[in-house]
């Protein structure tokens, strides 16, 4: 079995009209709900042996106060940043998935909505919001990444929400 791991990045801020798209960064309430859900995923299994995230500086940040709350209870997982992770389709995210290591059991992408919510849709025929840092998690059951993306049919099995860890 091959488990997935979804994390929406944390609020970001618009305040700067300036700034680009990808170049926008967190909210101090993003920042909160980052360090929560960081303790959370501490706590999970099977816990994520690999991140890969998207380059934008929202999730960048996300990930890196994810990782440290992380840090204080077991060792950070490898990182990756991907550009292609940047507002993924489910067809991009389905591509990336296939190229994970086949002896990693765990992955965690940290990416961008709408792509989130219509991977878990297509994935697991279940409709879920998924808001700004939410964790999903969809079971695979199958031996190798690359099957897992080729059926493109998985299991949701869990969403954890910022708001409901206070």
């Amino acid at each position: 079995m091959k488990t997935l791991w979804l994390l929406r990045h944390a609020k970001s801020s618009w305040k700067d009209s300036t700034l680009a798209d990808h170049e926008r960064p967190l909210k101090k309430r993003g920042r909160k709900a980052a360090v929560a859900m960081g303790r959370l995923l501490a706590g999970l299994t099977p816990f994520p042996e690999l991140v890969q995230c998207s380059t934008a500086v929202r999730a960048r940040e996300t990930w890196q106060i994810v990782a440290d709350a992380v840090a204080q209870q077991r060792e950070r997982p490898a990182v990756e940043f991907l550009e292609e992770l940047y507002h993924a389709s489910p067809e991009t995210m389905r591509s990336i998935i296939a190229n994970f290591p086949s002896a990693v059991e765990a992955v965690l992408l940290v990416g961008h909505n709408p792509g989130l919510e219509e991977f878990v849709w297509e994935t697991t025929s279940t409709e879920t919001d998924v808001p700004t840092a939410a964790l999903v998690k969809i079971e695979f059951s199958a031996d190798s990444w690359t099957a897992a993306a080729a059926s493109g049919k998985g299991t949701l099995a869990g969403v954890w929400r910022p708001q409901d860890q206070d």
